[in-house]
């Protein structure tokens, strides 16, 4: 499967609640691209979803280090 189909199962099972499924594909696209910041963050709302507080942390401070004006991953932190 290439990254942009993987990209949008990622997104859709998002849309749909299904967080396991999102966490598992999102990991499947950092394993081609750990420093994505898109995959990050959705890797990061879908932890944060799934009851996941600690690892949904350090994904969105990881995405600090990358993007360190990054809106997304400010804005989770600070809940």
């Amino acid at each position: 499967m290439t990254f942009k189909q993987l990209k949008i199962n990622a997104i859709a099972a998002a849309k749909c609640g299904n967080w396991d499924e999102a966490i598992s594909v999102n990991d499947q696209l950092l394993e081609i691209e750990p420093h994505n910041v898109n995959t990050l963050n959705r890797m990061g709302v879908a932890y944060a979803q799934s009851d996941q507080s600690k690892k949904a942390t350090a994904i969105f401070s990881q995405v600090l280090e990358i993007d360190k004006h990054n809106l997304i991953a400010k804005k989770h932190l600070a809940k």
